[in-house]
């Protein structure tokens, strides 16, 4: 009797084991979708804002971030400046997720790409 005990448990366990693959390679490529390529792409543009801000508004003319804040609010043309800046960290992201074949990802970060671009074509030629 305890041999067949141990033989069951040992089936469930392998049934167990069994079933949680699919959702163990479900969590592997998770990052492999749009949602997660869109919260990459705007994260990126956030990184890179604030380093456009650190190298020519902070170091360079001593701004403050509501200096920033209200230059850019005011004056769309330099607002479209600063997004174009920021808009080259994009190249980092994009390049590591299209080299690891993560396509899903990508097509989040190039809807990010396009939006930040028609906003600077906005601020550039309506604003």
């Amino acid at each position: 009797m305890a041999n067949w005990l141990i033989v069951g448990v040992a089936k469930a366990g392998a049934k167990v084991g069994a079933s949680l693959a699919p959702f163990i390679l479900q969590a592997m490529h998770r990052r492999d979708t749009p949602i997660f390529g869109f919260l990459v792409g705007l994260a990126t543009l956030l990184a890179g804002l604030v380093v456009v801000y650190l190298v020519l508004y902070w170091y360079a003319q001593n701004m403050s971030v509501a200096a920033f804040v209200g230059a850019l609010r005011y004056t769309p043309d330099q607002a479209a400046k600063v997004l174009s800046l920021a808009l080259i960290a994009e190249i980092i992201p994009i390049t590591w997720v299209k080299r690891r074949r993560g396509d899903g990802a990508a097509r989040g970060m190039f809807v990010v790409i396009i939006l930040i671009a028609l906003t600077i074509l906005w601020l550039k030629f309506v604003a």
